[in-house]
């Protein structure tokens, strides 16, 4: 099987205004489409692999421009069962 994006542009109308002639081009994206496949994937396994640890893991974004300030972007499941507040 090969990937394709299809991208075409109208160049031309009949006398009644109807699209007529179409000018286009395929591009392959198989590559793309199996590196995005690969990504979601590992994004499931890595998921599956947190929610099942018998611990809590999160992951934090700090602020480059400033160390002390940061946010939670995830937290697992598992902090509601070890201290009770929901993800």
């Amino acid at each position: 099987m090969v990937w394709v994006r299809d991208q075409a542009v109208l160049v031309e109308r009949s006398l009644e205004g109807a699209p007529w002639i179409f000018q286009g081009v395929f591009f392959d994206i198989t590559e793309r489409m199996q590196y995005e496949r690969q990504i979601k994937d590992a994004e499931e396994r890595y998921r599956t692999l947190v929610e099942q640890l018998p611990a809590i893991v999160y992951v934090e974004a700090v602020d480059p421009d400033d160390t002390t300030a940061s946010r939670i972007v995830f937290v697992s499941p598992q902090v509601e069962e070890v201290l009770g507040y929901s993800a």
